[in-house]
């Protein structure tokens, strides 16, 4: 099984490669802005091709030779920076364009059947919804991030791929390297952590190891359509906030008024303040078994 990756460098790429190297998968085939750079970080045996200006050119022709599996994860960072009109430019553009691009490719190249086709999406797709319970078939949301998810997805949807293609939309990524963990615990440790706004609003949430583990078991299985990634129990944010401070022995007083956050992140502050209520059902029906349902279980097995 041959498998090519973009955003392989990334925090979910790296531990998808490194969980794929331990089941005995070498043959990982990695498109990167930097070669140089994605050999320090990704640290597992790859094939590693660089890709300079994905948005704009074609991917080497040399990377899609004998490639059964793609899984598509590259995109500029929602969390890094403010979103001016660049970065939203840039957010927009690094989903569309280079999937437009990654598929011209797949059809100009591919030189054997490709069975699946499994591309990052995410929650921000439904919009800030309140207490309302998330499906796959629910339709999409209001604002900005629901329309850069939606284009995403359009992006690969409306293309002539005869493989299976799944939409992964990923909620929360809780990990040790990065993502939300790593931008509350400073605050926390400081003795100044608590809720964003009046805390009600749900954060559905993900381990990355259940998430690696999801993304190899639609590639394994063939997936094809639409599936939420996060835990079968989201969980208010206040909640959440409550959970962090006991496992880092730390009190949760303080609270980011809404209107403090809007000030300081502009749109961005949507990320903090969106109630996301989402179902994971379908993946489980599908077969998939999480390893950390509850956000104790995952924050002890991340921070202790």
């Amino acid at each position: 099984m041959k498998i090519l990756m973009t955003g392989g460098t990334g925090l979910i790429g790296r531990q998808i490669i490194r969980d794929l190297n331990r089941l005995g998968s070498n043959n990982i085939v990695i498109l990167t802005r930097n070669k140089e750079s994605a050999h320090k970080k990704i640290n597992v045996p790859a094939h590693i091709f660089e890709w300079k200006d994905p948005c704009y050119t074609l991917p080497p022709k040399d990377a899609f030779e004998g490639v059964d599996h793609i899984i598509h994860l590259a995109g500029e960072s929602v969390a890094e920076g403010l979103w001016n009109k660049d970065k939203k430019k840039g957010l927009v553009e690094s989903r569309t364009l280079m999937t437009t691009k990654l598929i011209k490719g797949l059809e100009l190249y591919k030189t054997k059947e490709l069975r699946s086709f499994v591309s990052a999406s995410a929650i921000g797709y439904y919009g800030d919804r309140g207490d309302e319970v998330l499906t796959e078939n629910h339709q999409r949301g209001d604002g900005f991030l629901s329309t850069v998810c939606y284009e995403w997805e359009e992006a690969s949807r409306n293309a002539s791929i005869t493989a299976s293609l799944c939409h992964i939309r990923i909620g929360l990524v809780l990990a040790q390297e990065g993502g939300i963990l790593a931008k509350m615990l400073l605050p926390f440790k400081l003795g100044m952590g608590g809720a964003f706004g009046d805390g009600k609003q749900w954060m559905s949430w993900i381990h990355i190891k259940d998430l690696s583990r999801l993304f190899i078991f639609a590639i394994n299985n063939n997936l094809n359509g639409v599936y939420n990634a996060v835990s079968p129990y989201p969980i208010r944010n206040k909640e959440f906030v409550k959970q962090l401070g006991i496992i880092l022995n730390r009190p949760t007083w303080f609270t980011v008024p809404r209107f403090m956050l809007d000030l300081t992140f502009g749109d961005k502050a949507q990320i903090m303040t969106s109630s996301q209520r989402v179902s994971s059902q379908k993946i489980i029906d599908a077969g998939f078994a999480f390893s950390f349902e509850h956000l104790e279980n995952a924050l002890d097995n991340i921070l202790k």
